[in-house]
């Protein structure tokens, strides 16, 4: 598989939920830099959506929920295109081998935020709650319907490409991908809003 097509993937999930994230709840977390960058010393990359603004509320605690989400959905798609399972992606401790070799543990980062945000102590008390359901419940939902994710999985890296650096590193066409996902930012809408306000109802908050 190619490894920057994997990545893209992965990106593309925290790019999607911070889309949803913005436009259902007014979430001030829009993308404005979408990067991919090579793993030093390995065959693989690393990914990154950014933002560069912060609001008052962007920390709240009636937002952790979608700030968890959005830490979520990078390996919730990439596992998804890469048919692994979830801890394959989602993992705090990693091995060498693994990292290097079979390329597990991409999620190390995200699995970092989201234990992060679960030791919130607003938010502790149901933390664990919120993983089982987002990682046991949602997650066997969403590979129920893989096909649901079939537009996402067939872009190209190469056809979003803004610019290329010396180093091998990309800038992605941020407009451009949001034109081309436009159909399943739609489609998915729904089962985004259902996962937020689920977690909203395991915190409490109506």
């Amino acid at each position: 598989m190619n490894d920057l097509q994997r990545v893209f993937i992965h990106e593309i999930g925290h790019f999607v939920a911070a889309e949803l994230n913005y436009v259902i709840f007014n979430y001030d977390r829009r993308t404005e830099q979408f990067n991919l960058t090579p793993r030093v010393g390995t065959k693989f990359y690393n990914g990154l959506v950014h933002n560069s603004k912060a609001t008052k509320d962007s920390y709240s605690i009636k937002t952790c929920a979608n700030e968890y989400v959005q830490s979520f959905y990078g390996c919730l798609f990439e596992v998804l295109y890469r048919d692994i399972e979830l801890d394959k992606c989602l993992r705090i401790s990693v091995s060498k081998d693994d990292h290097l070799i079979h390329n597990y543990g991409n999620g190390k980062i995200d699995a970092m935020q989201i234990f992060g945000i679960g030791q919130r102590k607003e938010i502790k008390e149901f933390s664990k709650l919120w993983y089982d359901y987002i990682s046991k419940e949602f997650y066997k939902e969403m590979k129920s319907i893989s096909n649901h994710f079939e537009l996402v999985f067939n872009l190209d890296v190469k056809d979003f490409i803004l610019k290329e650096y010396s180093n091998k590193s990309f800038d992605i066409d941020i407009i451009k991908l949001l034109k081309s996902l436009g159909g399943f930012l739609e489609l998915h809408r729904p089962i985004f809003f259902n996962l937020i306000n689920k977690l909203y109802s395991i915190q409490g908050i109506k």
